[in-house]
């Protein structure tokens, strides 16, 4: 063989090798650059998704602040009900007292019944204490009952109460504060409960 044979098979294998070897280096390029833009693809979806999932985690964050504002402003309400509520059945005594002496002298501005809200707020707003307050409205009818005996004896004595009426009506009286001071414990007693527990849930 030939000088120039032997170095035209040289460049020969060499050109062959070299061919070769560009070609598996452009495939690994390609292949590596398919994997790169597969996990571009990848981490730009998965910016989405983040992205999507902040945005649902702050409205869920919306929401619950918002559920808890109005769970705060129903507890605020709930309390402000319980206190009015205290106020009216402490009033129930003395209304019954003024009822009967307004009766008695002909007063043409009749007392405020406390009864009527206490009824509204327990019906409403404190559930818990309905069949107790149910109990005191069997007293207080008692007491309505009373009222219109005393006003129709008032009609037939010439608009006068006898002094043998006037001390049975006061015997009365004690007798609806008898019964109606153990049952207003217990509702108080009720409310208490239920306002501790409304403030151990704020803490």
């Amino acid at each position: 063989m030939s000088i120039e044979e032997v170095l035209t098979y040289i460049f020969t294998a060499l050109g062959s090798g070299f061919v070769a070897a560009l070609i598996v280096y452009y495939k690994a390029s390609f292949k590596k650059s398919a994997e790169i833009d597969v996990i571009s693809a990848n981490i730009e979806e998965i910016i989405k998704q983040q992205e999507k999932l902040t945005a649902a985690t702050e409205q869920v964050k919306v929401d619950i602040e918002h559920q808890i504002w109005k769970k705060q402003e129903s507890e605020q309400l709930i309390r402000q009900m319980i206190e009015e509520y205290y106020t009216c059945i402490d009033k129930i005594l003395h209304y019954m007292i003024d009822e009967y002496h307004s009766a008695l002298i002909d007063l043409v501005e009749r007392p405020e019944n406390p009864e009527i809200r206490a009824s509204l707020i327990s019906t409403l707003y404190i559930p818990e204490i309905q069949d107790k307050h149910d109990e005191l409205i069997e007293v207080i009818n008692e007491f309505y009952r009373f009222m219109q005996e005393v006003y129709r004896n008032k009609k037939f004595n010439d608009g006068k109460v006898p002094s043998d009426e006037f001390y049975e009506g006061v015997k009365k009286l004690d007798e609806f504060a008898d019964k109606a001071k153990p049952i207003i414990i217990e509702i108080k007693s009720i409310l208490t409960h239920k306002i501790n527990t409304l403030i151990e849930i704020d803490n």
